[in-house]
């Protein structure tokens, strides 16, 4: 028996790519919206994303990304061009079938294509819409791009993140694309409660620059407050200590350690042996043992390093101690407490190249409506459904739209050049990624 779905029933229509709208929609897809993503024959930058079956592109690589696998699951694709008069006509009418119109493209873009909000809203008044762009859709820099890398230094992120005298380090790859997106799943999920209490529609003018500002609360009152800039702190924390990254036996293998508290430190002396140095009254409170931490943590990389990190692990936490390995992608896929949670799914493709693939699943267990996961719509694989079964057009204007350019079942021929291969050796030579195991689909279970 099928599970009910907590947003079953709501219909989102988007232009997306990357990542900071196309998670968003992915983790409403999750809970049985029905989103449908329209994507054009010749912009396919989604598709493109590594990584690919054995690392090489195939002949249909548009199909095998396993990036685009994750962020586009749970979608219909229609693929038509909006850059025509009849693309946009029947855009149009998609409009007057959904609940929500979403986009990421830059704010001139959805203005030039004549599908802004003041357009959209007159064709269905309770219409939410959101654009999301890296600066809003006022201001002097409403039109420029944006990636999350970028943004990380608009937002002053990148100046609290590094080391004490070293340049700027970024967060995490997509840091404010997973944050963004959190916060316009969030603001669509209010928008669409607004709505059902209403009956009005909203636009949601949603900004990577001020999602990411909201991300240094702390430092800008500070600022305001005390007049001080915070540096950047590495591994520190203002006032827990010791609270770092420390090696542990193995090769790359590390664990980390935060005591927040007296009792903490008492659990880490335990966990430790009571060591004689540990006893030293300068260690006594949290501020001593943070006036001396560059001492503890020297003590206590000696102590880390000759022990395993998931032993550790444990042993601190059994003694009231938060700490935690450092984990890389096979640690987690083949972790015992995710597993258990059942929080990893596996996903057979149709495409035979790709197989098997295991993804993450939702950050979170809802009891009556736990949400669903459907693979990816492979490029204009919901034509039909979306222009005959919802427009109502007939087998011979689906058949002439596609003669004529207009819908697609295959990206241009000038899109098809395959994304560039590079072979695991190759990457390791150039250092550009750390290990390679060779039998990964044996380890994983896959095969």
């Amino acid at each position: 028996m099928t599970q009910p779905q907590a947003l079953k029933g709501v219909r989102i229509l988007v232009v997306e790519d990357f990542l900071v709208l196309p998670w968003a929609s992915m983790l409403l897809g999750d809970l049985g919206a029905e989103v449908i993503r329209v994507e054009g024959p010749t912009r396919l930058p989604g598709r493109r994303f590594r990584p690919f079956p054995d690392s090489a592109p195939g002949p249909q690589w548009w199909e095998e990304s396993g990036t685009h696998h994750l962020w586009y699951r749970n979608k219909r694709s229609v693929a038509m061009d909006l850059r025509t008069e009849q693309g946009q006509a029947l855009f149009r009418e998609l409009v007057k079938l959904s609940d929500v119109v979403a986009s990421n493209f830059r704010t001139d873009v959805m203005e030039r294509l004549g599908l802004e909000y003041e357009v959209l809203r007159r064709l269905k008044p309770d219409l939410v819409m959101v654009n999301v762009t890296g600066f809003g859709q006022t201001g002097p820099w409403r039109n420029y791009g944006a990636f999350a890398r970028t943004i990380d230094g608009f937002t002053g992120l990148s100046h609290l993140t590094g080391y004490l005298g070293g340049p700027p380090v970024r967060a995490n790859p997509s840091f404010m694309d997973m944050t963004g997106a959190l916060s316009n799943a969030q603001a669509i999920l209010l928008a669409l409660l607004h709505r059902d209490a209403t009956g009005q529609g909203m636009h949601i003018d949603a900004s990577m620059y001020e999602t990411g500002v909201t991300a240094i609360g702390p430092a800008l009152l500070e600022v305001q407050k005390t007049g001080v800039d915070p540096p950047p702190s590495g591994n520190e924390h203002p006032w827990m200590a010791p609270h770092g990254c420390y090696p542990c036996q193995g090769d790359d293998r590390w664990v980390v350690i935060a005591v927040d508290s007296d009792k903490a430190w008492e659990g880490l002396r335990r966990a430790m042996g009571d060591p004689a140095w540990a006893r030293d009254p300068r260690f006594d409170t949290v501020i001593g043992r943070h006036e001396q931490r560059s001492e503890l943590d020297a003590r206590l990389t000696a102590w880390t390093a000759r022990q395993d990190a998931y032993h550790l692990f444990h042993t601190l936490q059994g003694a009231g101690v938060a700490a935690g390995p450092v984990l890389d992608g096979k640690d987690l896929l083949l972790d015992p407490h995710l597993n258990q949670r059942g929080f990893f799914e596996r996903q057979d493709s149709s495409i035979e190249r790709v197989g098997t693939r295991v993804y993450p699943g939702r950050p979170y267990l809802l009891s009556r409506t736990p949400g669903v996961t459907r693979p990816a719509a492979s490029f204009g694989a919901d034509n039909d459904y979306v222009l005959r079964e919802l427009l109502g057009l007939s087998p011979d204007q689906v058949r002439r739209l596609t003669d004529e350019g207009i819908v697609a079942t295959e990206p241009d021929p000038d899109e098809r050049e395959p994304p560039e291969a590079q072979a695991p050796e190759e990457l390791l030579r150039r250092h550009a990624i750390r290990r390679y195991d060779p039998d990964y689909r044996r380890i994983l279970g896959l095969e």
